[in-house]
């Protein structure tokens, strides 16, 4: 429960970081506030291998909270914003072997484990620049998301927006 309490505090500091900007602002249209998002997702996977040749059966029970916040552009011809992610991991139960469910520490699944990221991005125009810690999902690299918790890279990504 800790880890909840730990990402909640993180995500009210990165809303209420902007928060002077927008206000000045807010007659125009949408700005860095208008347009945030706070995302708490919680995934609990069980995973049990039946290995057939009478050995220990690789298992883990696991519980994740992932926070994402996305901002919003601040005002003007250079819009600035900021995406930031923290992830926890709870192992629930776990097999006397690795199930690869779980990070390692030394040759033993951790019991927990946790990380964060962010990623600046810049927009001119209808062009979005980034960098950072990124999950992309495009047709040539996308980072998969089948694990308790996502895979991230880190990197540079531009999006330009065509009209179509």
């Amino acid at each position: 429960m800790k880890k909840v309490y730990v990402f909640v505090s993180f995500g009210f500091l990165l809303g209420f970081a902007g928060s002077g900007s927008a206000e000045e602002n807010s007659e125009k249209t949408e700005g860095f506030l208008e347009q945030s998002t706070l995302d708490l997702l919680l995934r609990n996977m069980y995973f049990n291998r039946d290995v057939k040749n009478g050995g220990l059966d690789p298992r883990g029970w696991g519980q994740s909270f992932r926070l994402d916040y996305t901002s919003g552009f601040t005002q003007g011809l250079v819009g600035l914003g900021i995406d930031a992610s923290a992830y926890s991991v709870l192992k629930l139960d776990g097999g006397p072997r690795g199930s690869g469910l779980f990070p390692l520490d030394g040759d033993k699944p951790r019991d927990e484990s946790s990380s964060a990221g962010a990623a600046v991005k810049v927009r001119v125009s209808k062009t979005v620049l980034k960098y950072g810690d990124l999950r992309p999902d495009a047709p040539i690299f996308a980072m998969p998301d089948s694990r308790l918790v996502p895979i991230t890279t880190r990197g540079w990504h531009i999006a330009p927006e065509f009209n179509t």
